[in-house]
């Protein structure tokens, strides 16, 4: 049976081994520049808008007649909380 030799505690890195490294980093930096180019683009093409509902609800019918009928449910809804609680004040009585 071989006897094995003792291995020698590790050293400092190499500097050729520093520099592999930093260049992989720089080479995965690299790469990440490159597929987050794209998107930043793509974001450079992005068009904002807005709805003016003023507008909507002064120039078409059918959203004054909409907001109208709203108007009118939530007018309803209020005068049954009323009726309820004025119900709730006579029981309490």
């Amino acid at each position: 049976m071989p006897l094995e030799t003792p291995r020698p505690a590790p050293g400092p890195v190499p500097a050729r081994r520093l520099r592999r490294a930093g260049a992989g980093a720089a080479a995965l930096l690299a790469a990440l520049a490159l597929v987050a180019a794209p998107a930043a683009l793509r974001a450079a093409e992005l068009k904002m808008g807005y709805i003016d509902s003023a507008r909507i609800f002064q120039e078409y019918a059918d959203a004054k007649e909409s907001q109208a009928r709203f108007d009118r449910q939530v007018q309803s809804w209020r005068d049954d909380a009323a009726e309820k609680e004025k119900q709730v004040k006579q029981l309490r009585d």
